[in-house]
């Protein structure tokens, strides 16, 4: 473990980025009711029922010591793809 911590320690080089990733599903849901808005001494009303909408799963790179993100998302089998400006 301590060999794969000594790579973060190692100065920036254009030839040899250090990228991590992560790849996290997420269910998607929405709301089956409306909330009933706030009134005067009273709290805004939430129900916690939800309808389940499917799953996605988000793809996410990191280039260590460099601000840049690219994040692949999976929707039903379609890639959406956001990458930020320095990537």
């Amino acid at each position: 473990m301590e060999q794969v911590l000594d790579v973060y320690k190692r100065p920036y080089s254009e030839d040899y980025p250090v990228v991590c990733t992560d790849e996290s599903p997420k269910q998607l849901i929405k709301e089956t009711r409306l909330p009933i808005p706030m009134k005067p001494g009273q709290e805004a009303r939430i129900d916690f029922e939800y309808e389940r909408c499917g799953l996605v799963n988000c793809n996410n790179r990191y280039l260590i010591l460099q601000i840049a993100l690219q994040l692949t998302i999976d929707l039903n089998g379609s890639n959406i793809f956001l990458a930020s400006p320095s990537f």
